[in-house]
């Protein structure tokens, strides 16, 4: 099929190959190039060098530098897809990394290797004076040149031999199992002995998962918010760098005494305001209370009951940490971008809101008592109770609207992105703009939102 299919969300491969292991804990496994036309590894993104032809591995970057300087003249204009060279637009595919076409530094300058030296005509003799290769077939870890003599010190293939640029996966530099440097310390195997990926050799660059699927990571990778290992070890590591006010590595409420304290606070407000509750709810259905009484009780019921609240969200907090409890690392990114963290903290909000309020009216109504006691003894009941929903009211819409999608750009300021154009995975909202506009310019057949900042 056309690499065009490859991860494209719909199964063209009898066998569902194509849509094998695409994504990585939301990250393609591959990057696509915009205009279609090339896969590419994710390595090669932002790494500096021109590998798409619209140049979409590097001008969706956090630095924009390799992609400024090659667009260059061409911006304002070429259309997408087109260069400015020697006075005419030319397709980007047949100027990129081209030395027979004389336009410029800019568009030699990040490759990796121009069309001139992949047409290259060196060649080398083989020592058995029969074989002619190509020279760029030396050292690329295949057997070309075959060693029919022993008096020449191969074990095997003569052109794969003493390559000072390559990393050989045994002492003997006569073997001609080796592989790029590159490939060493890329978290795959390539050597047979598997000591391209040794710990005591790659340990300063990479983290080892404990269940080594895959074997390691990028030390980049590690504590960045993404289970880059399939077991989560990399959010989790021994010599953690990760502090917070009140977390630990290992349990969500770090301070033993305050975990505590939690639990105690809770069960008492859990079960000493129901009970005030629901004594005070059955004094109040007594007909024979006096207008006075029965505000206070009234009043006394509505605040256990927003202290109520408060003990739902100590133990619900004092719960998830005991489930967490020794692996707190492993959920931490997940347990504070859950639903559930968001109710509790709209919960907290509406039981502090609701409990001042309720306060404030008491205190007023006892204020009132004091100047004028006749008044309240014959106080209609709708010039307490009204107020106090009110209040109830108040305190609702103050600890949900932060929840309302609707209105998440006043209180959001940047999103978890998984991604492979910046170093970081929180991206704030005028990057992600950014990234909304360069997409779009990249790929055409897609409208760019307008009302971006508001969405």
């Amino acid at each position: 099929i056309h690499t065009t299919n490859l991860c494209s969300k719909y199964v063209q491969c009898t066998d569902g190959s194509d849509e094998y292991n695409c994504f990585v804990d939301g990250k393609l496994k591959c990057f696509q190039c915009l205009d279609g036309k090339l896969i590419i590894s994710p390595k090669q993104v932002c790494d500096g060098v021109v590998d798409c032809y619209d140049l979409s591995d590097e001008c969706i970057c956090e630095n924009k530098k390799v992609c400024n300087e090659v667009l260059g003249n061409s911006k304002g204009v070429c259309n997408q897809g087109t260069l400015f060279c020697n006075g005419t637009c030319m397709k980007a595919e047949s100027v990129l990394c081209n030395q027979s076409i004389n336009c410029g530094d800019n568009y030699l300058k990040y490759c990796t290797s121009t069309q001139a030296e992949e047409s290259s005509l060196d060649k080398i003799l083989c020592r058995n004076h029969i074989h002619m290769l190509h020279a760029g077939t030396r050292c690329d870890g295949i057997v070309d040149c075959p060693c029919l003599n022993k008096e020449w010190g191969c074990s095997s293939g003569y052109d794969e031999i003493n390559c000072s640029n390559r990393f050989y996966c045994s002492n003997d530099s006569n073997s001609f199992k080796h592989i790029s440097p590159s490939q060493k310390c890329d978290g795959v195997v390539h050597c047979d002995n598997g000591i391209d990926e040794l710990e005591s050799l790659c340990g300063a660059t990479r983290f080892y998962c404990l269940n080594k699927e895959p074997l390691s990571v990028s030390l980049d990778q590690v504590e960045n918010g993404i289970h880059d290992c399939t077991d989560g070890s990399d959010e989790c590591p021994a010599n953690s760098n990760r502090t917070s006010i009140f977390s630990s590595p290992l349990e969500m409420i770090g301070n033993p005494f305050l975990r505590a304290l939690f639990w105690i606070m809770g069960l008492l407000a859990l079960f000493g305001n129901l009970a005030v509750f629901l004594v005070t709810i059955k004094q109040m259905v007594k007909p024979v209370n006096l207008p006075v009484k029965h505000a206070c009780l009234w009043f006394v019921a509505n605040l256990s009951l927003s202290d109520f609240l408060m003990s739902v969200y100590l133990l619900a907090v004092s719960i998830k940490g005991l489930q967490f409890s020794s692996r707190y690392c492993y959920h931490d990114q997940e347990w504070r971008s859950s639903q559930l963290c968001s109710i509790l903290g709209a919960l907290v909000v509406i039981s502090t809101q609701a409990s001042a309020f309720i306060l404030t009216a008491m205190t007023t109504f006892r204020l009132i008592s004091t100047f004028n006691p006749f008044l309240t003894r014959a106080v209609s009941r709708a010039w307490y109770i009204m107020p106090v929903l009110v209040f109830w009211c108040i305190a609702v819409i103050l600890g949900m609207f932060p929840l309302l999608e609707l209105n998440s750009v006043y209180f959001v300021t940047g999103v978890w992105f998984p991604n492979y154009f910046f170093a970081k995975q929180k991206v704030g909202k005028a990057e992600m703009n950014e990234i909304a506009k360069t997409i779009s310019q990249l790929k055409s057949q897609y409208n760019y939102p307008i009302n971006w900042p508001d969405t």
